[in-house]
């Protein structure tokens, strides 16, 4: 006898939304390799000050190190929301200042194949772990700094902190699959000397299809490198605004969570217009017309007889 036909359509109806259902388990279970880049500059830790209440006081020692504080438990928290939503998801931390790159917490104690198996127990020890040794790290990071304190710095080096985390996600991807990512906290100005390493790294992340997302706390003006990166690489350029009711929280479980896959059903902030424009090595300022070494590709506003950065003679 056959079936009557509604119940033939109910049934395909089922059926294609258990595919549905299948498909979106299986992109929300994939593993994801998170890389985070803190800036750890001077500039960083004053602008987290924007997110404490206003009723903090004190000397402003130890408003910074509240202030850091209280950005490092939310980030952690944070994390241990990647590595619950996936035992499979991998993290690296690195920070960075105007003199040094570090890595301050690398998840190596376990394979991808191996962690979806991991008891209760050892679950809670690899997320304490975590937690423990990005605090001790990052204050040994930042004593160690402090011995150079008589030293005038005011570039940071966030491109060799790109070409850090896009050279340990390579090495890791070579033996394991992973849906790559970095994430970015930063707050300085832009550096016309990183312009071409900066650019190089997110070619080259663009190409192996990782995403670079950026938390800009700088809000005083936009990071022209940092909008590339996200828009050449399809993450998310984001400046979050000071509010007592909104913690930093928020915005990372909100904004820098999802996955790839995942985010093809959220509506996202839109980006701000994009500017491509070029920086003079020289002045650091943005040009539309300036003249490039045939050698380093460095580029300058001005016509000059010899390169400032590798020293060709451009006459």
């Amino acid at each position: 006898m056959k079936a009557p036909q509604q119940l033939e359509g109910t049934s395909q109806e089922q059926n294609n939304n258990n595919n549905t259902n299948y498909n979106l388990q299986e992109e929300s279970d994939k593993p994801c390799l998170l890389c985070v880049l803190i800036d750890l500059s001077t500039s960083f830790l004053d602008r987290l000050e924007r997110f404490l209440p206003k009723d903090n006081s004190g000397n402003r020692d130890l408003l910074e190190a509240s202030a850091l504080q209280t950005f490092l438990y939310e980030l952690i928290a944070f994390l241990n929301l990647v590595l619950i939503s996936n035992f499979s998801n991998r993290i690296a931390v690195f920070v960075y200042n105007e003199r040094d790159v570090q890595v301050v917490y690398e998840d190596t104690s376990f394979s991808a194949a191996g962690t979806a198996s991991l008891w209760t127990e050892e679950r809670q020890e690899r997320s304490s772990r975590l937690g423990s040794q990005i605090l001790k790290n990052v204050a040994d990071f930042i004593d160690s700094s402090s011995s150079f304190a008589g030293v005038v710095e005011i570039e940071t080096l966030f491109s060799a902190a790109l070409s850090f985390a896009l050279c340990y996600l390579h090495r890791r991807m070579q033996s394991e699959k992973y849906d790559a990512r970095i994430l970015c906290f930063h707050a300085s100005t832009d550096v016309p000397r990183q312009y071409i390493g900066v650019m190089n790294g997110i070619f080259c992340a663009q190409r192996c299809s990782i995403l670079i997302d950026v938390c800009d706390l700088n809000e005083e003006e936009n990071s022209s490198l940092l909008q590339n990166a996200a828009y050449l690489t399809g993450g998310i350029y984001f400046k979050p605004q000071q509010s007592e009711s909104i913690p930093l929280l928020n915005y990372l479980c909100n904004l820098y969570f999802p996955n790839r896959d995942a985010r093809k059903y959220f509506h996202f902030p839109v980006m701000p217009i994009v500017d491509n424009s070029a920086l003079c090595f020289e002045s650091g300022e943005k040009i539309q017309i300036g003249y490039v070494c045939s050698v380093c590709l460095a580029t300058f506003g001005r016509k000059r007889a010899s390169c400032r950065i590798c020293g060709y003679a451009l006459e």
